[in-house]
């Protein structure tokens, strides 16, 4: 027999789960607006932040597939207009890096705010909780995510 809690969990992540479109990396609960994916934002983002990357320097900073970044600059390139453009590198020609568009550095912005917007929507509802509930709330959570990444 299912506890209260474990019902009250399944609810939980049956929400989350209806608020993710295929692939979608994250759960933002202040919309930016745009039609980009999660993965296309923090693309942006990683530029805004670092400048020029190539391919495999966003792989390994972002953690995702080299396909799934070849899909998420695909589509940044040929919005219109252009969220990104690429360049060679000053020191090695043979290497191309992503850049931002003035349009991508907006986007950027308006990524990183819904970022924000949504911390301080965790503050507001973890700040309902004493310091020893939400103690208790992180520990579940690091033991979910520990079992979730099995």
């Amino acid at each position: 027999m299912q506890t209260d809690y474990a019902q009250e969990l399944a609810k939980f992540l049956d929400a989350v789960k209806r608020q993710l479109p295929e692939n979608q990396r994250e759960v933002l609960l202040s919309g930016t607006n745009t039609p980009l994916s999660g993965t296309q934002g923090h693309v942006l983002m990683l530029l805004a932040e670092e400048g020029p990357l190539s391919n495999s320097e966003l792989v390994g900073k972002l953690g995702i597939s080299p396909a799934a970044v070849t899909k998420a600059m695909h589509v940044l390139k040929a919005a219109s207009p252009a969220v990104v453009i690429q360049e060679h590198d000053a020191k090695d020609a043979r290497i191309k890096r992503w850049a931002l568009t003035d349009e991508g550095r907006k986007l950027a912005v308006q990524h990183e705010a819904a970022h924000k917007a949504t911390n301080t929507e965790y503050d507001k509802i973890l700040n309902q909780f004493s310091e020893d509930e939400q103690a208790t709330i992180g520990r579940f959570m690091q033991l979910m995510t520990q079992r979730l990444e099995k």
